[in-house]
């Protein structure tokens, strides 16, 4: 599909501005150019232009409109919030309601709480064998949630659409959740390994979420496979001036470390919660959406800018 029929710019399209190419690029003794880049400069394309991307203020404003202002959403997430819920009752599983507070956190964020539960239910020798279960189900409900969001951004409604559209990215978004998990062991046993522990895992979910947190928008756009999807994410990721190393970390460090502290009743709950533990897990969940529809938005303003992985030659 050439780049000409891929897209049709949107109403809120804005093209990148041109920069001083002094500030990013440096004359190299070959009579080139080089960029410099600046902080974390490595993460990101040579390209002296400054960033296609909305500011986060945008961003947060329409994603709260998409998501809080859509009942269909706000309902969704409470209906799978309760269903979880009443799955892990069913299973006798006693979950604190911290961690009960990621039910729908972005990967790799929920990718933890897939592990716990795992090791709660079946301990932690036999909890992987009911990874792939939460991983299939984990990827539907992201897959169905981002094509809510993104027809609530682009229309302000929710219909069986955006679920359709779902049901297309999902083996996408399989295969990005299978990636992030095997990145989230391999790492976890290296920082074990190191003496490192839990004082770096932070930086480890930060650094999963800069590379693959716009892969649900971009499987939702262009339902063209594993491969596709997270190379596409990753450009995304790497625009100069995007500012997506900072927006990780506003994700992650809040979701991770502070906000599950503030749900009452944090270290256990019964099968009848309070009124206060419901309303502060059920409000964690809703941010979760929010920070996917902020995403979202960002990709969908910044679409037509994100150049295209370069296809694979094929071997003679």
């Amino acid at each position: 599909m050439s780049n000409d029929k891929r897209r049709r710019r949107r109403p809120d399209y804005r093209a990148p501005r041109v920069g001083n190419s002094s500030r990013s690029e440096s004359q190299d003794s070959g009579g080139g150019t080089k960029s410099t880049g600046g902080f974390l400069g490595f993460l990101s394309r040579s390209d002296p232009t400054q960033s296609p991307y909305p500011s986060f203020r945008e961003s947060f404003g329409k994603a709260m409109i998409a998501v809080c202002g859509s009942p269909v959403i706000v309902l969704t997430v409470l209906a799978l919030v309760f269903l979880v819920r009443i799955a892990l009752v069913w299973l006798r599983v006693p979950p604190r309601a911290s961690g009960f507070a990621l039910v729908l956190g972005l990967p790799p964020v929920g990718t933890l709480f897939d592990l716990q539960a795992a090791g709660t239910i079946l301990g932690d020798t036999r909890g992987f064998l009911l990874i792939p279960v939460f991983i299939l189900l984990r990827s539907l409900i992201l897959a169905e949630l981002t094509g809510m969001v993104v027809e609530s951004l682009r229309t302000g409604r929710v219909s069986t659409a955006g679920l359709g559209r779902g049901i297309r990215a999902f083996p996408a978004l399989l295969g990005v959740e299978i990636v992030v998990l095997g990145i989230v062991l391999v790492g976890g046993l290296i920082l074990n390994i190191t003496g490192l522990g839990a004082l770096a895992a932070p930086f480890l979910f930060v650094a999963v979420l800069f590379l693959f947190g716009y892969a649900p928008a971009v499987a939702i756009e262009e339902p063209r496979g594993l491969q596709w999807t997270a190379r596409r994410s990753i450009r995304a990721a790497r625009i100069p001036g995007s500012q997506n190393v900072f927006l990780a970390l506003l994700y992650v460090v809040p979701g991770l470390l502070l906000a599950p502290a503030f749900v009452p009743g944090g270290q256990a709950i019964d099968a009848n919660p309070g009124v206060g533990t419901w309303v502060g897990v059920l409000v964690l969940n809703v941010l979760h959406v929010v920070f996917l529809a902020v995403y979202c938005h960002r990709y969908l303003v910044a679409e037509d800018e994100i150049p295209d992985p370069a296809e694979p030659q094929r071997r003679r």
